[in-house]
């Protein structure tokens, strides 16, 4: 069977990035170099001989300065770090009597320090120098500014009191590695409870509701406007004479569900207090798979080679508002804010045949030529048909210039999480070097290696037929 990766290696080189987007990745680039280089430095005050600590410190900021300034960005904190280190190698170089080098360290200290409430007092976060000033949240720059302040402080006063004991040594330094690894792990994992995607909000004057298991009116409303709306449809496509019972459809999709807690996550959307809109997602689950998986028996796991996947199903609209684009495109919103929080850089879907054209418009593709019966069939739901859908979302996020037909919609997603993810793709490609990451995949690539390891398997070598092969057997 061959994989996403092993697709990957043959030949499939990275896109060619826009003026904009390079600089978007020096960006990123430069922020970790500066954290390097700020943890060298603070190692180089205690345990490099004292005559040339600040000289291999002042040629390091000066080659990070000079890459800043190459994309047009002046971090006036690291010019005053220059002249820092310039007045210290003045009076280290005028042969000023020894006695003053115990104080070096609160020195600096202190320097950051007021540079940093100077930058503060401004109301703009002296860490939005090092940035373009559009990939981040606010948020993150003042938490991240706040922190450094406080450790600065401390580090200042701590550096000073301790002499002569080694802890005037051990404090200071201990504090810049914290605020060295806090300030990486609030832009690459977390800054809760700042970064946590709230239950509810509003847009374009609807309110979207994220639904906890133990809300019984929510999770009412949810299905019965999902099914309502579902048997709506069946009638207008399906070629089946029979009818359906709404309470024998709930029944069983709860019961579906259910079993998928907590892998799953519903949202539903109101016009005051009416249902108008609904909206699933699915996380992968350890035993079932995504549930276009478990339904049509069609493994993804090519494509998770690729990057962690997810799906957006139940996607329901009532009937006034079907073409009410700022209530879709809430809903996807919704679901797209959440599969980004999980870290999730692929979407699938499993949709009605007839719905295509607007999971199309927000960048999915076709997974399979034709598509399939729908499953249920033991609730008589012949003629309806079904075809599992695939989006690169990190090609959203990654390319100013995508050609997702979904990419005009990324100001709708979640601009802490789309840039915590468009820096781990920045990191990632850094470490892949010759290989392509997922951002360089687009979906039609993404349906060449699916089709592919279909038909791999489908000759696989006990010649026995897998579920996914009898699937397409039976749309052949």
């Amino acid at each position: 069977m061959s994989t996403g990766k092993d697709e990957i290696k043959e030949g499939w080189g990275p896109s060619e990035y826009s003026p904009a987007e390079k600089r978007q990745k020096r960006v990123v680039l430069l922020m970790v170099g500066n954290l390097a280089i700020g943890l060298i430095s603070f190692f180089n005050v205690y345990f490099t001989p004292l005559k040339t600590f600040w000289l291999v410190n002042l040629f390091l900021y000066l080659f990070i300065y000079r890459k800043y300034r190459r994309i047009g960005i002046r971090p006036n904190i690291m010019v005053g770090t220059i002249i820092l280190y310039l007045i210290i190698g003045s009076i280290t170089l005028a042969g000023i009597p020894v006695t003053w080098i115990a104080f070096i360290a609160p020195c600096i200290y202190s320097s950051f320090a007021v540079l940093a409430i100077v930058s503060i007092a401004n109301r703009r976060p002296f860490t939005l120098a090092y940035t373009l000033g559009e990939e981040d949240t606010l948020s993150l720059h003042w938490t991240t500014s706040f922190l450094w302040t406080v450790l600065y402080i401390t580090a200042a006063i701590s550096s000073f009191i301790f002499i002569p004991h080694l802890s005037f040594i051990l404090v200071p330094f201990g504090l810049m590695v914290i605020g060295i690894f806090s300030t990486l792990f609030f832009h690459f994992h977390s800054l809760w409870p700042i970064s946590r995607l709230p239950e509810t909000f509003e847009y374009k004057g609807y309110t979207f509701f994220r639904i906890s298991p133990d809300d019984k009116k929510k999770v009412e409303d949810f299905y019965e406007l999902l099914i309502q709306q579902y048997l709506n449809e069946h009638r207008r496509h399906s070629k089946s004479d029979q009818s359906l019972s709404l309470e024998e459809i709930k029944k069983k999709y709860r019961k579906g569900d259910e079993k998928r807690i907590p892998y799953i996550h519903r949202f539903i959307a109101y016009d005051r207090d009416v249902p108008i809109g609904t909206v699933c997602v699915y996380i992968d689950h350890p035993v079932w798979g995504l549930q276009s998986e478990e339904k049509s028996g069609i493994s993804c796991d090519s494509i998770k080679q690729c990057g962690r996947m997810g799906e957006i199903g139940k996607f329901s609209v009532a009937r006034n508002y079907r073409y009410n684009q700022a209530l879709i495109k809430g809903l996807f919103k919704c679901a797209l804010d959440y599969l980004l929080s999980q870290g999730v850089v692929i979407v699938a879907s499993y949709s009605f045949n007839y719905t295509t054209a607007m999971w199309r418009r927000f960048g999915f593709m076709p997974l399979l030529e034709t598509a399939i019966p729908h499953p249920e069939n033991n609730m008589h739901i012949e003629g309806s048909q079904m075809m599992p859908m695939i989006m690169n979302l990190s090609r959203m996020i990654f390319y100013s210039g995508s050609d997702a037909d979904g990419a005009k919609d990324r100001h709708l997603l979640n601009s802490y999480y789309a840039s915590r993810t468009f820096k781990r793709l920045v990191m990632k490609d850094f470490f892949l070097r010759s290989r392509s990451g997922v951002q360089d995949i687009n979906e039609t690539r993404l349906v060449e290696i699916f089709r592919k390891d279909l038909q791999n398997t489908e000759t696989g070598l006990d010649g026995s037929q897998s579920p996914c092969c009898a699937t397409v057997s039976r749309i052949s």
